[in-house]
């Protein structure tokens, strides 16, 4: 709960964060945003990783390799998650804003998971075509809440709606670059075919929700 309650005030000011200074105007829409973004997320890689008997737990993202050597990489993880976007937000003057805050990790159960999946189950092994479809889910689920956003914006014209959609694409987009941990490195790793597909649904939503930006 930490760790989300810390995702949710960091995207909240990342939001604010509007013409070079912290619009106070914003920030409760922005944490009601944040909240909601956030909460979907989670909760559709929650329910898709019980469908697959896999336990899923969040993190800050971390970074630990700066380069392709093997010897390039830090000994203990940094919270890339929150330098990231505070370093850029504070250099672009809030016209960068890095929404690529979380990741996760995934633990199958083995004695539910070993009847359906085999022995790699029984040690509680995760495959990438797992992580991959947890993944993907969420982002499928983040999209289809900026698209309804956007078709309640359309009948609805309000503030924080507009802002729903926006920031939904934007942390769709942010999630999909295929590094590090992030959601579109395990799609890209699983399934360069879903990879694809995730592109495009992504384009799709974008100008679905392209009118709101």
């Amino acid at each position: 709960m930490g760790i989300i309650l810390l995702a949710v005030i960091l995207m909240a000011l990342l939001i604010s964060f509007t013409n070079r200074e912290l619009d106070v105007n914003l920030i409760l829409p922005a944490i009601t945003v944040s909240i909601i973004i956030i909460f979907v997320w989670i909760f559709s890689k929650k329910a898709i990783g019980s469908y697959i008997d896999a336990e899923v737990s969040m993190k800050i993202t971390p970074f630990q390799r700066w380069w392709i050597t093997t010897a390039a990489h830090f000994k203990k993880p940094l919270p890339g998650g929150i330098l990231f976007p505070l370093i850029f937000l504070l250099i672009s003057q809030g016209a960068i804003k890095i929404l690529a805050i979380l990741s996760f990790d995934a633990r199958a159960l083995p004695a539910k998971a070993a009847k359906k999946y085999g022995l790699t189950r029984r040690s509680g092994l995760m495959n990438e075509w797992d992580y991959a479809l947890i993944a993907f889910w969420s982002l499928v689920a983040v999209m289809a809440l900026g698209i309804v956003s956007r078709t309640i914006f359309s009948y609805s014209p309000a503030n924080g709606l507009i802002l729903l959609s926006k920031y939904s694409l934007y942390f769709v987009l942010w999630n999909l670059l295929p590094l590090g941990h992030i959601d579109g490195s395990r799609i890209f790793f699983g399934s360069k075919p879903l990879y694809i597909f995730s592109l495009i649904l992504a384009a799709l939503t974008f100008f679905i929700v392209f009118p709101v930006l």
